[in-house]
Parts: structure tokens; C-alpha cells; sequence
């Protein structure tokens, strides 16, 4: 009988423009871990932006890079801090390895008018971003998200919301969260 897979890793996990691309970064500098986000892992993997993956071969062919880079990233042999794509926990295998591979999973919330603030403010350019809001911007989001939440509620150990909180009030929660589970 094999041993399970070490659950080194921490992955967040939640909706697009909840905080989890800059909260991982600066989380990995002050546990001193590496981090990895996984739709820049993809990009640079696949030499396209998520954009030109959704416009050419298609959601569910980036659906399968996604499944397959995160495997990658669990299977690596350092803990990391790793931001997953918000709709990475569409998939069930990836909730599972998700589960078995992490120490602890972080999923960071945000109310429908932040992440739609923040999506029509964000600095990244929309080419390098998944299509998600059309002229319906508010319906389509809090459908999404309503059809998400679950996934992420499912597979989360600490759930944190990101309104009105920098990333650095953001990173102290987390890392006491982590120091009083002893998942330091």
C-alpha cells in the first residue's frame, strides 16, 4: 500500500479579482516559500494568454491545460504557495488533488460590486484575461459566482473576505490562521 501524497503546498482558491495573484506573492515572501500562479504558468507554458486559448482552441481545451499544470504544480517537491484560476475547482479532480496535495487551502471572497470594481479597474490588460464580462456584467457575475461558491466552500479550510482589506491585512490573517492550526 502507498503512502498519500505530502500535503505541503497552500493553495487559494476563489473568484476572478479577489486578491489571490497579489495575496500569493506576498504570502510566499513572508512564509519565505516559492509561489506559482496558475494561469501565468499556463501562459508561459502554452506561449498564449488565456484569452487567445478561450478564443482559439476553446474553454474546455484551457480546461485541460489547467487540470494538467496543476498536477504539475502538487507533484513539485517544495511547498508552495500556489493562486489557482478561479474556475479551477470546476473540476472534480482537481478539488480532490487539490485536497490530498495542500496543507491547507485559502479560498478569499469578495462581494459581487469589489469583483466587479475591480475587474473594470484592474491593471492587467483584458487581453490576458479569461472573457467574463459582458453588457450584463452584474447578473453574469453573481451567476458565476453563485454556481461557484459551493465548489470553493467544499474544499476550503479557511474562507477570508477581501473587501476593503489590503493584501498585506489579507497575508496577517492568513499567516496567524495558519500559525493557530499549525500549518506554518
Amino acid at each position: 500500500m502507498s503512502s498519500p501524497p505530502p500535503r505541503r503546498h497552500l493553495a487559494l482558491v476563489g473568484f476572478r479579482a479577489v486578491g489571490k495573484s497579489v495575496v500569493a506573492r506576498e504570502l510566499a515572501a513572508t512564509l519565505g516559500q516559492e509561489t506559482v500562479d496558475l494561469d501565468s504558468a499556463i501562459e508561459q507554458r502554452r506561449g498564449q494568454s488565456i484569452t487567445e486559448i478561450f478564443d482559439g482552441p476553446g474553454e474546455a481545451f484551457f480546461r485541460e491545460l489547467e487540470s494538467r499544470m496543476l498536477l504539475q504544480l502538487l507533484d513539485h517537491p517544495s511547498p508552495q504557495i500556489i493562486a489557482t484560476g478561479g474556475g479551477t475547482v470546476l473540476a472534480p479532480e482537481n478539488r480532490e488533488a487539490l485536497k490530498t496535495h495542500c496543507r491547507s487551502i485559502v479560498w478569499l471572497r469578495a462581494q459581487p460590486e469589489t469583483i466587479r470594481e475591480r475587474i473594470e479597474t484592474d491593471s492587467q490588460s483584458p487581453e490576458t484575461r479569461p472573457p467574463l464580462l459582458g453588457k450584463d456584467s452584474r447578473d453574469e457575475v453573481e451567476l458565476v459566482l453563485k454556481a461557484r461558491t459551493p465548489l470553493y466552500s467544499a474544499i476550503a479550510d479557511y474562507a477570508l473576505d477581501t473587501d476593503r482589506q489590503s493584501p498585506t491585512e489579507i497575508v496577517q490573517k492568513i499567516a496567524e490562521h495558519l500559525r493557530q492550526e499549525g500549518r506554518v
